[in-house]
């Protein structure tokens, strides 16, 4: 009897035991579940935030958000988005207004993104935070080419068009397109007439004409050579990287080792031609503009010329709107910045000796130079009405410049760029301008569409 109710007693204190191990090991498998359930939360908010910031315009980038997922049981996340002017990531994040969205005209360049996903479990709640970090890139809708030039361009030699994110400084034209001596152009020739590439020319990605395209002495084209309707046309030392494509005939686009062509030739394939783009045009918007931060000075040629050359003026963040369709002239005048300025007129600008607009630190500042649209193109000479003339040795040092009219835009010789694009109808170019393109915002005209986001790293936070 004794010896029954020992083993019983010995039987249930083992029963007692594996049930509080099973019970342990239970909670266990619970939890560590859970961990793994707020991990994926957590990534999750990551994805769903990076895809959101992906598809915003300018003026709409999310500082925070919110989700749960669908599994069982649900797990709750939550973000929060700290955006840079500069990346990799560096310096105070920029300030986000009331509503959890950045204010507009605000254009980042890195950003971090911090998830927090929480799951409940029997005695409490497991959290865990993730966070990414990336890359932001924004694409414009309006204003995207290096140099629209509504009408045929007036190029001559040695122009310079530097790519922004690699091989993007695009050249497009509603006309004519003839390449000047000792040109390169680091992006895509768009015309809708012909182009003719020649000399020692170099174009980076491609040639696409409405019509013929004819490419001779030592001219290169690193990708494609494309004529829509008509004929391509290749002699000398012309080379096409890739393959050369046209709508009739192909005449001297010889292939293999020592051809012209490094790819496939295809002849009488004609397709549409580009699709034409009309010009954009800009209207004085004074709430863009101010919602955008830019403190608003209505002014006279005159002392629109003032402001700009008083020291005390360099810091404030303005747009000079002028009327009255008088000149803007700036003469042998050093225009110094330390915060983005923009003149908005109706009247044409002209500069000449040795006008310099500069950055007065290590910043890059925007300067826009805008006619707005309404004049009436009649002749295309400094000073007349829609205009803008930059004579000889107009510079342009660490700003990313922004150059627009109805009428012509003109760059005479010698002309340094920083940064920048110009829109004019037509553009005219003269020997030695080079630059590097850089997309801008115009408040009130041509906005950000959405953002390109390359994720570099994804991590725990513990």
């Amino acid at each position: 009897m004794v010896t029954a109710l020992l083993a019983v007693t010995v039987a249930t204190a083992l029963g007692v035991t594996a049930m509080q191990l099973a019970l342990h090991s239970g909670d266990a498998s619970a939890f560590d579940r859970a961990r793994t359930q707020a991990i994926h939360a957590a990534e999750a908010g990551l994805d769903a935030t990076n895809g959101r910031i992906s598809r915003s315009s300018g003026d709409a980038l999310p500082c925070t958000g919110n989700g749960t997922t669908s599994a069982t049981p649900s797990a709750a996340w939550s973000v929060v988005v700290s955006y840079f002017q500069v990346y990799p990531p560096s310096g105070a994040p920029l300030t986000c207004k009331a509503g959890g969205l950045l204010p507009p005209g605000t254009t980042p360049r890195g950003v971090q993104v911090r998830s927090t996903a929480a799951v409940k479990v029997a005695g409490g709640t497991v959290t865990r935070v993730m966070q990414s970090q990336g890359q932001i890139t924004p694409v414009y809708g309006a204003f995207t080419e290096a140099v629209f030039s509504d009408s045929t361009p007036g190029l001559t030699n040695q122009l310079n068009l530097h790519g922004y994110e690699g091989n993007d400084a695009d050249f497009y034209t509603n006309g004519n397109w003839s390449c000047p001596n000792q040109t390169t152009v680091s992006g895509t020739i768009i015309a809708r007439g012909t182009i003719s590439v020649s000399n020692s020319c170099s174009v980076a990605v491609d040639v696409w004409a409405g019509g013929s395209v004819s490419l001779s002495n030592r001219a290169y084209v690193a990708h494609d050579a494309v004529s829509s309707t008509s004929s391509v046309a290749m002699a000398n030392n012309s080379h096409v990287g890739h393959n050369a494509k046209a709508g009739t005939t192909c005449t001297g686009c010889t292939t293999g080792i020592t051809g012209r062509v490094g790819g496939i030739v295809t002849t009488n394939s004609p397709q549409a031609a580009p699709t034409q783009r009309t010009y954009p045009t800009i209207n004085y918007d004074a709430a863009a503009w101010t919602a955008a931060d830019y403190a608003i000075v209505d002014t006279t040629c005159a002392n629109a010329r003032t402001w700009l050359l008083t020291p005390a003026n360099r810091s404030v963040k303005a747009v000079l709107h002028i009327t009255g369709g008088c000149t803007l002239t700036l003469s042998n005048d050093t225009v110094t910045r330390t915060n983005d300025l923009a003149i908005v007129t109706d009247g044409p600008i002209v500069t000449s000796s040795n006008t310099l607009f500069r950055s007065g630190d290590s910043a890059f500042h925007d300067l826009h130079l805008i006619v707005q649209t309404g004049p009436i193109c009649t002749t295309n000479v400094a000073g007349a009405p829609g205009t803008i003339f930059m004579s000889s040795s107009t510079a342009f040092s660490t700003l990313h410049f922004f150059v627009y009219a109805p009428c012509e835009v003109s760059f005479a010789n010698n002309n340094s760029g920083s940064h920048g694009q110009i829109y004019g109808n037509p553009v005219v170019l003269g020997s030695n301008v080079s630059y590097t393109y850089y997309p801008t915002v115009v408040p009130g005209a041509g906005q950000i569409i959405r953002f390109i986001t390359k994720v570099s790293f994804v991590r725990e936070i513990l």
